[in-house]
């Protein structure tokens, strides 16, 4: 209690961290927001929308004023910078590519970068190591200023040194990044792949399904699994699966893909898309 500022520190609502919230209200409402030393996993199968997941959440953070970094083991820096740029300025990135943009989304385009570059560091080169990860978030804290690190993804890290099976070296990643974000004192969302299990059963996926290792769901305060229907019916609807909170409850939002900009949505606000389970 006394290394909390005591039981007055503690109970006053002024003085509460509410910490950083996602772009999506509906799961601000469920998990209040990323606290520092949290370490938040969000898995899914490739192609679902990690990157895409990731890149809104510091974008978000980043319009608040705050500063993020990225660390990108699958995308370049420029690749993924243009990607998040589109998905803020609402611009089709396909579009863009093939040289069709209008004047008004281009334009909206360099404001998207000029407001990502103020507080945005994408790190895309090698070694993809925890130590790696730590030096920099140092380097970038000492420079100025540091509020959420961004791991995309988690299974193309590696351990430096020569381990029995790739379980046992997830295991290690795992627990790097546990601690790491106690010592930074930052919220750390990090991606992490699913097996094939949901696919090949047609059903939600658990915290069983994290590959590699059961590490990850020990060592996450939060995991948060995205999950979107086959049926081209659905439009691009996904479940945002809230699987494990060490500190509150877990449920589902459902959310909407829009793949020409690379962004989630939420539905009608009128829709009831909110659904809560306390354990």
């Amino acid at each position: 209690i006394e290394a909390a500022g005591g039981l007055d520190r503690m109970a006053r609502p002024d003085l509460f961290d509410p910490g950083i919230p996602t772009p999506w209200p509906a799961l601000n409402k469920l998990i209040g927001g990323l606290r520092r030393g949290q370490l938040i996993v969000v898995g899914a199968r490739p192609s679902v929308g990690k990157t895409a997941f990731l890149s809104q959440v510091a974008a978000h953070a980043v319009g608040r004023g705050l500063h993020a970094a990225f660390f990108s083991f699958e995308m370049s820096a420029g690749e993924l910078l243009l990607r998040t740029a589109c998905a803020v300025a609402g611009v089709d990135g396909h579009k863009l590519r093939l040289g069709r943009a209008i004047q008004s989304e281009r334009e909206a385009l360099i404001r998207a970068l000029h407001s990502l570059a103020a507080g945005l560091r994408i790190h895309d080169e090698p070694p993809a190591t925890v130590s790696a990860v730590r030096t920099a978030c140092r380097r970038v804290k000492a420079e100025g200023r540091l509020d959420l690190v961004c791991i995309d993804y988690l299974q193309l890290m590696e351990a430096p040194g020569k381990r029995e099976n790739r379980v046992q070296e997830i295991t290690e990643i795992s627990r790097g990044l546990k601690l790491l974000v106690a010592e930074l004192e930052l919220p750390a969302l990090v991606a992490a792949q699913l097996n094939r299990l949901p696919e090949t059963e047609r059903r939600k996926p658990v915290l069983s399904d994290l590959r590699d290792s059961g590490s990850i769901e020990q060592d996450a305060d939060v995991v948060i699994m995205l999950h979107r229907s086959p049926e081209p019916t659905k439009g691009g609807e996904t479940q945002v699966y809230v699987r494990k909170q060490r500190n509150g409850p877990t449920g589902g939002v459902t959310l909407r893909f829009n793949a020409a900009c690379c962004r989630f949505e939420e539905p009608a606000p009128e829709r009831d898309y909110v659904e809560v389970c306390h354990d």
